[in-house]
């Protein structure tokens, strides 16, 4: 997979549909549902999406007020859901993503309580009245928030490069910062959306010729791509940033750790 591949990775995140009885997840690309999560998905937790929380029954013919323990039913259901949420989010062939909460205000907070992953989770949207419509409708409501969290997200990147300069500890030839990332002294990789670079990567000596030419023999068609995994490897993070948000800084730069 090269750059542009790893980005649209990047791009996608998880919609949590949660009710007090139910529970559905959706996986979106931007301003579409690429998947919704159903019983094909076999999960060792034995609870697959979309869920039916055991205790509903207890709701039957009662009013909220007259259900005996009934916020212990609600966040044992959604201690399940979180599990299940968990064991995809840790699935070593997926990248784990950000989490939006589609829900009453109630049932959010209570899911936040139990979830083992709270960071996870990037936003709420609590003023969706139908939570059985198909995944498409709800799509459309969770755009404006995903928008500023990617924006933020790209706030955030670009004061880290600000300050890896300040402290020197910003690399932005591609031999020294192949050397870093080998090495697992990369914090923080800044990509340009898009950038692909071909190259010859001498692992043994860890020296990188970029060229123009991908044909060339020995060539590697994206060592950008390379040190993306490398980096993800290590823990690092990856930051990918528009043309317009870099404006005049590298298409690829790393911060260290020292």
């Amino acid at each position: 997979m090269n750059c542009g591949g790893l980005f649209l990775k990047f791009c996608l995140n998880y919609i949590l549909i949660i009710a007090r009885t139910s529970a559905r997840l959706i996986e979106a690309f931007k301003d579409r549902p690429i998947h919704e999560f159903g019983p094909q998905t076999t999960l060792q937790t034995g609870n697959n999406f979309p869920m039916e929380s055991p205790f509903s029954f207890a709701a039957e013919g009662l009013d909220r007020a007259q259900i005996p323990n009934d916020t212990g039913y609600l966040k044992e259901f959604f201690n399940r859901v979180d599990k299940s949420l968990q064991e995809i989010q840790n699935n070593p062939e997926r990248k784990r993503l950000p989490v939006i909460i589609v829900g009453d205000a109630r049932n959010a907070a209570f899911f936040k309580e139990v979830c083992d992953q709270p960071t996870d989770i990037v936003g709420e949207i609590t003023t969706v009245p139908d939570l059985k419509v198909p995944a498409e409708k709800i799509i459309p409501e969770v755009q404006a928030m995903l928008v500023e969290y990617r924006l933020n997200r790209a706030k955030t990147a670009l004061h880290h490069l600000t300050q890896a300069r300040d402290a020197h500890q910003l690399l932005t030839d591609f031999s020294t910062i192949f050397r870093a990332v080998a090495e697992g002294n990369a914090v923080r990789l800044f990509v340009r959306q898009g950038y692909i670079q071909p190259g010859i990567i001498d692992f043994d000596q860890k020296i990188v010729t970029v060229h123009d030419d991908a044909t060339a023999s020995d060539m590697t068609d994206d060592v950008v791509d390379t040190f993306i995994e490398l980096g993800m490897q290590q823990g690092g993070e990856i930051c990918f940033l528009s043309a317009e948000q870099l404006g005049e800084e590298k298409p690829l730069s790393l911060q260290t750790r020292y």
